[in-house]
């Protein structure tokens, strides 16, 4: 038989361990995306940048992101401003919802630097983006909505290198067309009666 202590403190046990797997599950998953992902390059004198993808992995809570660290930049072009730019939205993410930006310069996506004209080939700015967030019960734009407090940071390491961009790979189907309009016109001319 527990002793009414005895089962107090189980039943306090068992709450803590529920707790701390419910809190373990609140997280959010963070990534890099086009164009490139984490690694992107640019010719010296251009604009480069990232977008992101958030999914808040709570089945029950809203995400609110609320800050984003991104480290030190080098050699970048002392004529724009605001060099880097932020562009990250800071969405709000419903459960088990995604939010999702590519990279549109100027315009969209997480953060964009401007290289300086005299960077020099193969010079790489490297580190880590770090978004932050809190978890509420409902929609934070709901007045009734109730802060349950801060969401686990979460990371993803990029590259900037100062480089050629990369060079568009062809499609299966250009290759395709290209193969039989190549093959025709030889068979035209191998086969070619008089």
């Amino acid at each position: 038989m527990l002793s009414r202590l005895g089962l107090r403190t189980l039943i306090l046990s068992f709450a803590i361990a529920c707790s701390g797997a419910a809190a373990q599950a609140d997280s959010l998953s963070f990534n890099l995306t086009l164009p490139g992902g984490g690694n992107i390059a640019g010719l010296p004198g251009s604009t480069i940048g990232w977008g992101y993808s958030i999914t808040n992995n709570s089945a029950s809570d809203w995400l609110e992101t609320t800050n984003l660290n991104a480290g030190t930049f080098l050699n970048l072009n002392p004529g724009t401003s605001p060099n880097p730019n932020v562009l990250f939205d800071f969405p709000i993410v419903a459960p088990l919802g995604t939010a999702t930006v590519n990279y549109l310069a100027v315009t969209a996506g997480l953060f964009e630097i401007a290289w300086s004209p005299s960077a020099p080939l193969g010079f790489a700015n490297s580190g880590t983006f770090t978004v932050s967030g809190e978890f509420f019960s409902d929609n934070p734009l709901n007045p009734l909505a109730v802060d349950l407090g801060s969401a686990p940071d979460a990371t993803a390491n990029y590259s900037a290198t100062v480089g050629t961009n990369p060079v568009p790979e062809p499609t299966s189907f250009s290759l395709l067309l290209t193969g039989l309009v190549a093959g025709f016109l030889m068979g035209k001319k191998r086969f070619h009666f008089t």
